[in-house]
């Protein structure tokens, strides 16, 4: 699929060096201390390649993942660190767009986000609130946008999604091998983060992991992607987040159904079902129990239930009183606007009710239509590469039933912005434009397909001459001087 180059020689012994070294530091007790500030420092200098190197700019939505988790700053720096990455991104971004003839997929999806952005911004201006860093929740949507737009531009064949897909493997893992490590308490292993936004987070990568799995040829890197895969189901269950338990358990059997034919399925299927059945406290079982409560709403004996239900009605009475242009983004905006009318600050915990009342009728529908367009262009890219190439296939299995699971998540938890969503969006339009593309070349006569080799052979033997000449300037510059 690729030339050999960067991904045959280095990528494999890089991603194998990186696992491994994730591994043992998570199991280092002198190390432990400094474990995420080592894997900060990584991704820090990842980034500063950005201008240099495709692999900086596709670390960027894995290091923001990573950073939502954990509020770190670099001393030296006069802002917050995921500040410093978006201002990196976004300048790296145009330079690409505007001086390196990169380009953006041009589909629905894309059309999508631009009116997402437009909205962002004039719901925000409308109700006359700041657009600045202090506004937290307003950079988090421009972080979301611009993880997009990274992956539509720079997603161009396998080599980018892999590197893409690798990177944001060894970040899932290095927090999921330090939950397991603090399996009693996930505050010590992920300080002052709340277990529901986690809990979605890995919901994503489970069915993504598992499309990995499939992609991937060489039987050492399927074994490390089961072996992180089993500490991220663990992670979950530690978690205890109802929501990603319903997700997971409606987008997996789907995924099931769909890879009915694949032997590696049932192994799958079997391995779950001794999980559930060895693996898994008491505890478990009663939080999936209390699911099928929640239809009861504000009638619930659960109290959590209960309060969620009568916060949800408070939500749709202040969005019905503004639902065309909504209130504007702001910190804890919801919250806030429930708490002026009713005395209560109550969180919602519902992405959609919460982007309605932030950004209207019109935000929530755009942000369906994300999700709902992101899903079919998968399903149009898996049957463009049927039988043709086996990577892609399944690579946009795993976004598609990602992108399900954390779209169910969200009709159950807060922070529509959650990055890990755009990425499912920004992939699923990069796979479809690479899969229309090989398409395209299939359907080419054959002297059209020569004369684009030629063009191409062309073009690399130019840019070859152009550096050669460069050189051979600079070496008579040093000899003259």
């Amino acid at each position: 699929m690729e030339k050999k180059g960067f991904y045959e020689r280095n990528f494999n012994k890089i991603i194998l060096i990186s696992f491994l070294l994730i591994f043992i530091i998570s199991y280092t007790y002198k190390f432990g201390a400094w474990y995420y500030d080592i894997i900060t420092w990584a991704f820090f200098f990842g980034l500063l390649a950005t201008f240099t190197s495709i692999l900086g700019i596709l670390m960027f939505p894995s290091a923001l993942t990573f950073q939502t988790f954990f509020y770190k700053r670099m001393n030296f720096l006069p802002l917050s660190l995921s500040t410093a990455y978006t201002i990196l991104a976004i300048c790296a971004l145009l330079v690409f767009l505007l001086f390196k003839k990169y380009k953006l997929n041009k589909d629905f999806n894309l059309f999508l986000i631009f009116g997402l952005g437009l909205m962002l911004f004039a719901s925000t201006l409308f109700n006359g609130l700041p657009i600045n860093f202090q506004n937290y929740e307003f950079v988090h949507y421009v972080d979301a946008i611009v993880i997009f737009l990274i992956l539509t531009v720079f997603i161009r064949s396998g080599k980018e999604t892999k590197i893409l897909s690798w990177v944001l493997f060894l970040g899932i893992a290095s927090i999921a091998f330090r939950l397991y490590n603090h399996t009693y308490s996930y505050d010590i292993a992920i300080p002052g983060f709340e277990n529901n936004y986690l809990s979605r987070v890995l919901s994503f990568y489970v069915p993504f992991f598992i499309g990995m799995f499939w992609a991937e040829k060489k039987k050492l890197f399927k074994f490390i992607i089961l072996f992180a895969l089993a500490f991220t189901v663990q992670g979950i269950t530690q978690l205890g987040s109802r929501a990603t338990y319903l997700s997971l358990g409606i987008a997996l059997p789907l995924l099931v159904i769909m890879n009915i034919r694949k032997k590696s399925t049932w192994v799958f299927v079997a391995l779950g079902v001794i999980f559930l059945a060895f693996f898994v406290g008491p505890m478990f079982y009663r939080d999936v129990d209390s699911i099928s409560k929640a239809k009861q709403g504000t009638q619930s004996e659960d109290a959590s239930i209960r309060g969620r239900a009568q916060a949800l009605e408070w939500g749709w009475q202040v969005f019905l009183e503004n639902p065309v242009m909504g209130w504007g983004v702001n910190n804890a905006r919801s919250e806030n606007l429930i708490n002026d009318r009713y005395g209560i600050s109550k969180s919602i915990h519902n992405a959609y009710i919460i982007i309605a009342i932030e950004m209207g009728i019109i935000g929530l529908t755009i942000y369906i239509l994300l999700f709902l367009f992101s899903i079919y262009l998968c399903f149009k890219t898996i049957i463009l590469v049927r039988n043709k190439d086996k990577y892609f296939y399944n690579i946009a299995n795993g976004t598609m039933f990602g992108l399900i699971a954390i779209g169910i998540n969200q009709y159950m938890l807060n922070n529509p912005w959650i990055p890990d969503a755009f990425i499912g969006f920004g992939l699923s339009s990069a796979l479809y434009g690479i899969a229309k593309r090989m398409k395209n070349e299939e359907e080419l006569k054959p002297e059209e397909k020569e004369i684009t080799h030629q063009k191409e052979d062309t073009k690399q033997n130019i840019s070859l001459k152009n550096k050669q000449n460069k050189k051979s300037k600079h070496k008579r510059k040093l000899r003259n001087e």
